[in-house]
């Protein structure tokens, strides 16, 4: 893969091209005025992939992708800046963007170096648009269904590894375990699939942030949003155990709230049998996170009280108090 990148500042220029050069599959080549860019670019017969800032003078990004593009039309992009671009959707749209100070693993995933799809390609039925996470051998992109016209997360497995069949098993069998389970406050897995050697399934997005990242930023919360989250993750668990289906633990990571605040969980769902579940530990963990969040004297915070007063707490307990207390 041949990537140009563009950047005035020779600090930023130097640091993306060590961190791109050494994920490795690619040859990299910098400019450090978009003039200079169109020069390095016609010399070279055309980059795959433009990394470009786009505050730039004379030629600011947006204008050297459209010069580029008009003579290298397969050619991909990603725009990183220090401003906020939300104002030119028109001028981005098709680009990945990425703000400064660059995230060595998210440049990477853009630019499909770690075993993953580049942003801005199709996998199956799905653009991919961002890299936003990774867990062990499995990287997450958030992704446009274009058929269905609705965003999606792809659960994509390294293609560095699918050649290992027992962790190729493990994949796919953890996606149907997913898919079999249905409950309203649980993300769905839609459907799995395979293209170009990547090994995929996607579930539902849900925009928003996790229970744990507001709690990580001292962020204090609303009795009714904390009261609703133990109950989902309270309720989930029981239809896991009611229904005898296998689960992995519930943390505060799993529960996604909405930009209404509204709860869901992530698809705890494992393949096997049901094993032993710890939730003593679970709930425990959960009334801390509420403890230390929630409004002081309030019902959120009487709930983890007494919670954290039981010996041996439960999901089952922590429903009836939930449901019991007054928001």
């Amino acid at each position: 893969m041949k990537i140009l990148i563009v950047d005035a500042e020779a600090q930023v220029l130097d640091a993306m091209r060590e961190i791109l050069q050494g994920s490795g599959g690619c040859e990299v080549r910098t400019a450090s005025s978009g003039r200079q860019a169109l020069e390095v670019a016609r010399d070279w017969g055309g980059p795959d992939l433009l990394v470009t800032d786009v505050v730039m003078e004379p030629m600011d990004g947006f204008a050297l992708r459209e010069a580029l593009a008009a003579e290298f039309p397969h050619m991909r992009v990603v725009f990183v800046s220090g401003y906020d671009l939300s104002g030119h959707a028109d001028r981005v749209a098709g680009a990945t963007v990425l703000s400064k100070p660059v995230d060595a693993v998210r440049l990477a995933a853009a630019a499909g170096l770690h075993g993953g799809p580049a942003s801005g390609s199709m996998l199956g039925p799905y653009y991919v648009q961002e890299f936003s996470g990774q867990r062990g051998a499995v990287s997450d992109y958030l992704a446009w269904q274009q058929a269905m016209s609705r965003h999606v997360v792809l659960h994509v497995l390294d293609s560095g590894r699918a050649s290992d069949k027992a962790l190729l098993a493990a994949f796919l069998a953890a996606a149907r375990a997913q898919a079999a389970v249905t409950h309203p406050y649980l993300l769905a897995v839609h459907e799995a699939g395979e293209d170009g050697g990547y090994h995929f399934y996607s579930s539902d997005f849900v925009p928003g942030h996790t229970l744990a990242a507001y709690a990580a930023a001292g962020q204090p919360m609303d009795d009714r949003v904390l009261l609703g989250a133990l109950r989902t993750a309270a309720e989930v668990s029981q239809h896991f155990k009611q229904h005898g289906l296998a689960r992995r633990g519930i943390t505060v990571d799993d529960v996604l709230l909405d930009a209404s605040m509204r709860p869901r969980l992530a698809n705890v769902a494992r393949a096997g049998q049901p094993g032993d579940i710890d939730e003593a530990a679970e709930v425990g963990a959960f009334a801390r996170t509420m403890a230390g969040v929630s409004p002081a004297n309030g019902p959120a915070a009487g709930v983890a009280a007494a919670l954290l007063a039981s010996e041996k707490p439960d999901w089952a307990a922590a429903l009836k108090l939930a449901a019991a207390a007054k928001p």
